[in-house]
């Protein structure tokens, strides 16, 4: 059973921390974690969640065959397969560019590739639409989403007009579905339009009670926010909270056991998988080894994705090419993406940025690919054999 935070709290006192604390992430484990569609009902949704939601969930995005358009299924699939050498527990589908069509088609492919290794999550869209017709076709696209297998989908409510109304639209898509329902949180949703504190805890209040309304993402960095939505929802909510230099405490204090969907791979690689085996020291209680790898690897790996994010996300979006090549530069398909119309002016992506990640994995002590901006645009999977390194 998980421990609240006061009990958690108390076996911290009493010196238990090792006994309670969650069992380190194995591949092993995890494979048997997400069941297949069907096998989950609704009401079950919480205790699925407490138990399958543990380390990191990385963000999965759509690779398209250079020229036509097309999904390109062997890029998913080696994107599939590196997100499980990474080590994550789940990949999130972003579905922001694809039609209902592609993304139950890019589901389908993932889902047939991680054949249980991983969890296949997706996401509503940035901007969910809020209006009874286009709900109803989101409502469909999960529906067939859930039937495929894909256990838990990302909400974002961030365009009600109201408290009232996120509840309403949450409602809406909790009782469509039998998934899991993971809520978003983020600075640039403005939710200080609702609240002193910027979290709108009266609809996530309600939202807290429905049976597949299973976890939060959480993206604050203000310790105070961190705090009030730990202490507001952490028995009724797995918080992902998604800033690295913070998880030590929520771990310790609160329990946390898993963050995301973000960009994981800004901050390692396969061979090196920094940020996952640093988040299993801390869930197993070993402090010591937790702190030599975050102060040699992980803060130096945050700080640089921190300053990607600053520059190139101010207001929240999400430039999938810069993103992407993250991924390539250690194994990933890469492959340049669909404009995205919601974010229509999101910057390029030049030689410049690809030389500076690249070094700055160098000073992670990873090596980058020596393959270049032709290899990223077509896509790895598309790149003649005998120029591959």
């Amino acid at each position: 059973m998980r421990l609240n935070r006061r009990q958690f709290a108390g076996s911290l006192a009493l010196g238990a921390l090792s006994a309670a604390a969650p069992a380190p992430f194995t591949s092993t484990a995890n494979a048997a974690a997400f069941k297949p569609a069907g096998r989950v009902d609704r009401k079950d949704r919480k205790e699925w969640a407490r138990g399958h939601f543990r380390g990191f969930e990385n963000i999965l995005m759509p690779s398209f065959v250079p020229g036509s358009g097309q999904l390109d299924e062997a890029g998913i699939r080696l994107d599939v397969r590196q997100s499980i050498d990474h080590g994550f527990f789940s990949s999130m589908c972003a579905l922001e560019t694809l039609s209902a069509e592609e993304s139950r088609a890019m589901v389908a492919i993932a889902l047939d590739e991680a054949k249980g290794r991983i969890g296949i999550g997706s996401s509503a869209g940035a901007h969910p639409a809020t209006n009874p017709a286009k709900m109803a076709v989101t409502m469909q696209t999960l529906t067939e989403l859930d039937r495929l297998g894909s256990g838990h989908f990302l909400l974002n409510l961030a365009d009600a007009d109201s408290e009232k109304e996120m509840i309403r639209i949450g409602s809406q898509f909790s009782e469509s579905t039998d998934m899991g329902i993971v809520l978003w949180w983020a600075n640039h949703h403005r939710y200080d339009r609702f609240s002193t504190n910027g979290i709108p805890y009266r609809a996530f209040d309600e939202l807290a009670k429905l049976p597949n309304v299973v976890a939060m993402k959480f993206g604050s960095t203000d310790p105070a926010q961190i705090f009030d939505m730990f202490e507001r929802y952490d028995d009724r909510l797995l918080i992902g909270n998604l800033w690295f230099n913070a998880m030590p405490l929520a771990v310790k204090f609160y329990g946390q056991q898993w963050s995301g969907a973000t960009t994981i791979e800004m901050m390692q690689s396969p061979k090196k998988r920094y940020c996952v085996d640093w988040f299993n020291f801390l869930m197993a209680g070993r402090y010591d080894a937790a702190e030599e790898l975050y102060w040699r690897r992980v803060a130096p790996g945050f700080a640089t994705m921190m300053n990607f994010m600053n520059r190139k996300m101010p207001r929240g979006a999400h430039p999938w090419d810069h993103l992407k090549f993250f991924q390539f530069v250690t194994g990933g398909n890469g492959g340049t993406s669909r404009l995205d119309p919601g974010q229509p002016d999101l910057p390029p992506i030049d030689l410049t940025f690809m030389n500076e990640v690249k070094e700055n994995f160098r000073k992670l002590e990873i090596k980058p690919t020596e393959l270049g901006a032709e290899a990223f645009r077509l896509g790895r999977v598309n790149y003649p054999p005998e120029k591959r390194s």
